[in-house]
């Protein structure tokens, strides 16, 4: 994101529609490590991230 974004953004919930992922590795449930790209193969990604388990 870059500084007129943030200023614009400034409490962003993540990439807008068709901009591209940056790069990440994330744990699954089993604690292993697993690198977004990698995982999606060239394809397309559904993430979801809950913040906690407490609703």
């Amino acid at each position: 994101m870059t500084t007129s974004q943030s200023a614009s953004r400034p409490f962003a919930t993540g990439p807008e529609v068709g901009e591209t992922l940056p790069g990440f590795t994330l744990p699954d449930q089993h604690g292993n490590p697993v690198d977004v790209h990698e995982a999606r193969e060239g394809g397309r990604a559904f993430l979801v991230f809950v913040r906690g388990t407490s609703w």
